[in-house]
């Protein structure tokens, strides 16, 4: 039920994605405002975020093996879509590629979401001012790391 609620998500997110690739306004100026415009999105989407960190961690594990096929399937799918239109929309950005570039950027928002909104035990012992580097601002580092990755796979 989860994993299929996550493909549910992931599945809207990668619309959404998909028109601000389409929208000049965005991708015409480089890659820091896709980055911004894909961040601003995902902070309203703390559901899938929470979803997502909780899929390779748990949900994988608890379901049958053909539940984990569709999900597989239906990402595995979005996926290769969605890295056409970014190859498309960035000439530079080799056939090929773009699949690999959003699961790289998929990656690093997994891993900053976890890093961001630790689990309530220990989100107070991360307040304290020593750990404060330990607790990420998620906008900011994903926005910084989006723009890093796609910026990195243009001058390539």
């Amino acid at each position: 039920m989860s994993l299929a609620l996550l493909a549910a998500v992931l599945s809207d997110w990668c619309g959404t994605i998909s028109a601000m690739l389409n929208d000049d306004t965005i991708t015409g100026r480089g890659p820091r405002p896709l980055a911004e415009a894909m961040v601003s999105d995902l902070a309203q989407r703390r559901n899938m975020l929470r979803l997502a960190v909780q899929c390779h961690g748990t949900l994988e594990q608890q379901v049958a093996e053909d539940a984990v096929l569709a999900f597989k399937q239906v990402t595995a799918g979005g996926l290769a879509q969605l890295g056409g239109m970014v190859e498309d929309r960035f000439p530079r950005i080799t056939r090929g590629e773009g699949p690999t570039l959003l699961l790289q950027i998929y990656a690093l928002i997994v891993g900053l979401w976890q890093l961001a909104e630790p689990a309530r035990s220990a989100r107070a012992i991360l307040e304290r001012p020593e750990f404060r580097d330990l607790r990420p601002d998620f906008e900011h580092a994903l926005t910084s790391g989006v723009t890093a990755i796609l910026q990195g796979a243009l001058d390539n």
